[in-house]
């Protein structure tokens, strides 16, 4: 047989083959796509993948250095708060870690000052009874990772006596020594610790006081008995002698004699204020002098429980209830005070604040609490002079401690305007803190003055009038007064009928601009009066009160009766000048544009008033400002009605200042009668 092919299977075999071929390049093909893009595109999603966990991984390493931080900062703070315990209360002191010797000063005597109290330096600092604790806690804040450590130090007393005002939440208060009224000659040395004379301003059983004269307030003693004969041992003193026992107080308690015997009433004496109580406040930096935690903690000399321990402050407590510090204080004695209480108005009174009546006829009585069977003691004058409190009324508590005492003369001492109170309580050599008050006695009834326009007055030839009234509550004799209470004041309208009724299209807008003492009637969305109804009589009536319970009322009409024919327009004229235009004053790149506007005959239309500023010469510049009534919902703030009866005061201040340059203005405004004037632009320079 031969071994050709015929053509029919040769071109099978071909066919065969170009497929396979085909096939092989499609597969090369795919490969060599799936290289040039696909594997740019995954080359690039992997890469952000691993960007996004290296970015995650990085915040989860900060953040738990920063746990981490906080927790070892928590345990710090709790170890420096043990080490504060085991710490002699006399030497807390404010101080930090990171400056030499804690920013404290040895002093003689083995004390130790702040730097803010420096004195004599003698024994060193390893002398400070507690240096070596101090010394650990900065041991303790360097082992745990922080640079260093702030102690704060405050000094604080229990107040059981509402000296701060009713309603205290809290009875642990800073001690406070700004008034000069123990001693009127406090020493000089004193004034490196305190602004005031170195007693509490309402407890002077607390103070600071130089019982070694030495010239500083931060030695702690040990108080015993001791037999008169003994020698004095060094770092103590005598602060009484007798015979067979003397008093000794010593700074260390390795100075005591084995005789010591200490007093029954606490074995310690301390220059400083004696509170027995003080704020510690914790600061913490790290390594990288960032700031990173902050602690409190109240410690008593004799442990913090929240009892209420006698040495911390004053022993008697004196609580004050009746009258209450916001109480306002009056007098009903006089005709005027009389018609004035009873005066009947529309709207009641506010519960608080309060007010008392306090004159001849009714006595002003103190109630209160305090200890049982104590004396309680009472003055407009509360100060202790040299140590005595000069009482001008008393009385003494029940066996509950309830008292209530009638103030004779303090009622008769009472003078108008602000009267200080106070009082204290004593027993058994005790003193309670100074409870002290100020109190507004109010002898004279507000009243009403200068209604505008006046009652009566020629018919107003305006629609839009001011309307307003003057309440005062003032006195000649002194600037202190009750003052007006806006809770109490209301206006209103009389109707065709004469019947007053609530505010029918006048009604009150508080206080306007134009001064504290005048009560305006306006329109509560422009600040001004809408349109009132042309020939006809407005009545008004008004009322008001102040906080010591004196009430008045006022009544007043006006006449409206515009000119339908109005012939003339509106005037646009410079203040004070009568020209035509207005005052434009720029200080510091703050523009002011002032003018009069003014109609005889009908009226200035307040809503018809368009004030436009441009940024340039030209009328057709950009708008910087615009006032009217579309643009400006409280017209009141710019025009002001009272200047002019039958118009207005136009003003715009910028709120700030503007750019360098040439700007202009110009003014429309129509009277009742549709007559309109228009200023045509006029420029101005900001410099």
């Amino acid at each position: 047989m031969g071994t050709d092919v015929g053509p029919e299977k040769q071109a099978v075999m071909r066919e065969k083959y170009m497929e396979k071929k085909r096939r092989t390049m499609g597969i090369y093909r795919g490969i060599s796509g799936f290289s040039l893009v696909e594997l740019v595109v995954a080359a690039g999603i992997f890469s952000v993948i691993v960007l996004v966990l290296a970015v995650l991984m990085l915040s989860m390493a900060k953040g738990l250095v920063k746990s981490r931080e906080q927790a070892q900062a928590h345990r710090l703070a709790r170890t420096i708060r043990v080490q504060l315990d085991s710490m002699r209360f006399g030497d807390i002191f404010s101080c930090d870690s990171g400056r030499p010797f804690f920013g404290l000063t040895p002093v003689a005597g083995g004390g130790l000052h702040s730097e803010a109290y420096r004195q004599n330096v003698a024994d060193p600092f390893s002398f400070y009874p507690s240096s070596r604790t101090l010394l650990a806690m900065h041991h303790a804040a360097l082992s745990a990772g922080f640079s260093k450590f702030e102690l704060g130090v405050t000094f604080l007393r229990r107040d059981r006596s509402a000296v701060r005002a009713a309603g205290i939440t809290k009875n642990v208060i800073p001690f406070t020594d700004t008034d000069n009224s123990i001693n009127p000659n406090p020493p000089v040395s004193l004034a490196a610790y305190t602004g005031g004379d170195g007693y509490d301003d309402y407890d002077p059983m607390i103070r600071y006081t130089d019982y070694n004269n030495d010239g500083d307030y931060f030695d702690q003693f040990f108080l015993g008995w001791v037999p008169f004969n003994v020698q004095l041992p060094g770092g103590c003193i005598w602060f009484s002698q007798g015979n067979p026992n003397s008093l000794m107080g010593c700074q260390n308690r390795a100075s005591l004699p084995a005789n010591f015997v200490p007093p029954l009433k606490g074995g310690s004496l301390t220059e400083m204020p004696d509170t027995r109580l003080k704020q510690v406040n914790l600061r913490l930096w790290n390594n990288r002098g960032e700031l990173v935690h902050r602690e409190g903690w109240v410690i008593s000399e004799g442990g913090f429980s929240g009892a209420k321990i006698d040495d911390w402050e004053s022993i008697l407590v004196l609580d004050v209830k009746q009258p209450v510090v916001s109480t306002i204080l009056y007098s009903y004695i006089t005709n005027a005070q009389q018609d004035s209480h009873d005066l009947p108005i529309s709207q009641a009174y506010p519960a608080t604040p309060p007010a008392l009546r306090a004159d001849a006829q009714n006595l002003l009585v103190i109630q209160g609490e305090t200890a049982p069977l104590a004396q309680v003691h009472f003055t407009t004058n509360p100060a202790f002079i040299n140590g005595v409190f000069t009482p001008m009324d008393s009385g003494v508590a029940n066996q509950d401690g309830l008292f209530s005492v009638n103030a004779n003369d303090i009622t008769a001492a009472l003078v108008e305007g602000r009267n200080i109170i106070g009082g204290i309580t004593e027993k058994n050599g005790e003193r309670s803190p100074i409870w002290s008050a100020p109190f507004i006695y109010d002898l004279r009834p507000p009243y009403f003055l200068n209604a505008d326009p006046p009652d009566n007055a020629h018919p107003i030839r305006t629609r839009t009038p001011f309307l307003g009234i003057q309440l005062l509550d003032d006195t000649i004799n002194t600037p202190d007064v009750s003052g007006i209470d806006r809770e109490v004041i209301s206006v209103s309208t009389k109707d065709q009928n004469g019947n007053y009724s609530s505010t029918q299209f006048l009604f009150r807008d508080g206080w306007a601009n134009y001064g504290n003492d005048w009560l305006v009637v306006a329109s509560t969305t422009s600040g001004l009066i809408d349109p009132l109804p042309d020939n006809s009589w407005i009545s008004i009536k008004v009322e008001g009160g102040d906080y010591a319970h004196y009430k008045t009322s006022a009544t007043w009409r006006v006449k409206i009766n515009v000119v339908n024919n109005d012939i003339s327009t509106p005037t646009i004229k410079v203040p004070n000048l009568g020209t035509d235009g207005c005052s434009v004053v720029v200080t510091a790149n703050v523009p002011e544009i002032v003018c009069d506007l003014n109609d005889p005959d009908s009226g200035i239309n307040w809503r018809s008033i368009n004030l436009r500023v441009n940024s340039g010469p030209v009328v057709q510049a950009p708008f910087i400002a615009k006032v009217n009534r579309n643009d400006t919902p409280r017209m009141g703030d710019y025009f002001n009605p009272r200047t002019i009866v039958t118009g207005g005061r136009l003003t715009y201040r910028f709120p700030g200042p503007i750019p360098i340059g040439l700007y202009s203005y110009d003014v429309s405004v129509k009277n009742w009668d549709g007559d309109d004037s228009l200023l045509p632009p006029q420029n101005f320079n900001v410099p």
